[in-house]
């Protein structure tokens, strides 16, 4: 159990890695295709910053937004080629939790960064190349919600939003 752990907190990291790489270039070029419909929805631009951390654990308490969490789940074995290989299907929760002084600007950002994530996913097969045997990454399904103040839960903060993904890898166990 503690090689199938590994490998799927190592998936955790390459996406991890992938998104701090590529996701900033990604969100600019969002931004820009969004200005000209912004300034006449909002009156501006909606800002689409770079994620000012990357957490690779699930985290109660994120201090700063943008934060992206990747957040390992389960797995499956999709293929059973023992005693010389084994192909893993690891699942992973790729969020984002915005905020902003509007709550709709906080779910445009929100909204644009689930488009970011499946594009860097979508573009980077091999995400960071420090998976042997990675086989393809999927995203799934989306999802995005309000999040409430832990002291008044009337009152909304921010939006958390996210791609359930699967990196697939066929990892050879033979010596």
């Amino acid at each position: 159990m503690a090689a199938i752990i590994q490998m799927m907190e190592g998936a955790a990291l390459a996406m991890a890695h992938t998104l701090a790489t590529y996701l900033p270039a990604v969100l600019t070029d969002i931004a820009a295709a969004y200005a000209a419909n912004d300034q006449s929805e909002f009156g501006f631009a909606v800002p689409l910053p770079a994620p000012v951390a990357i957490y690779t654990r699930e985290v109660f308490s994120i201090p700063l937004a943008p934060a992206i969490i990747v957040t390992p789940v389960g797995g499956t074995e999709v293929a059973d080629g023992a005693p010389d290989f084994g192909e893993l299907q690891h699942h992973l929760d790729v969020a984002v939790f915005c905020m902003a002084d509007q709550m709709e600007i906080a779910e445009a950002q929100a909204n644009r960064y689930l488009q970011a994530i499946w594009t860097v996913i979508k573009l980077h097969q091999q995400l960071d190349g420090s998976l042997s045997g990675l086989a393809g990454v999927s995203t799934l399904k989306y999802g995005k919600s309000p999040v409430a103040s832990p002291t008044n839960t009337k009152t909304i903060i921010g939006w958390m939003a996210s791609w359930e993904v699967l990196v697939n890898i066929v990892e050879s166990v033979a010596s």
